[in-house]
Order: C-alpha cells, then structure tokens, then sequence
C-alpha cells in the first residue's frame, strides 16, 4: 500500500492516491495504527479540496509514520520473546 501511494503521488495521479490512501488508512485503523490513519486523515482533508501540490512529500511523511510504527511493534515483539 505504501509504494501505491508513492506510485500515486510521483505520478500526480489525485485519484489514484485519494484510493490509496484511503486503503492505507482503513488497514491502518484495523490494526490500531493510529498515528498512520492521522496522517492518512490528514492528507484525505487536503484531496477533498482538490489536488495536493506536495504530494510526493505527504507520501514520504506517512512512510515515515509506517516505518516508526513498524520498528516500536518489532521492538514490542522483541521484548516479549523469552530468554
């Protein structure tokens, strides 16, 4: 989902990143990923008022957000391993 929304965003393709995003956003609720779905929030505000003229820099900030949730999960993983 996340190299969707980068393909989206390098090709200025609003619709296609308002799909995107909205996928990403609803996966990340799913699994209570919640500064994702903020950010994901955030950006779905900005397509509704038309196209998004930083939209490659969203796309990073919001792979950015998925990277920090994904090392403190693996990190939380980690901690619970015995031994």
């Amino acid at each position: 989902m996340l190299k969707e929304l980068e393909s989206a965003a390098l090709a200025e393709d609003m619709a296609w990143l308002r799909i995107a995003n909205h996928r990403l956003n609803s996966a990340s609720v799913a699994v209570g990923a919640v500064r994702i779905a903020a950010r994901c929030n955030e950006l779905d505000r900005m397509l509704r008022t038309g196209p998004v003229a930083d939209a490659v820099q969203w796309a990073r900030i919001i792979n950015e957000e998925y990277d920090r949730a994904e090392a403190a999960l693996r990190h939380w993983c980690a901690s619970r391993l015995p031994g």
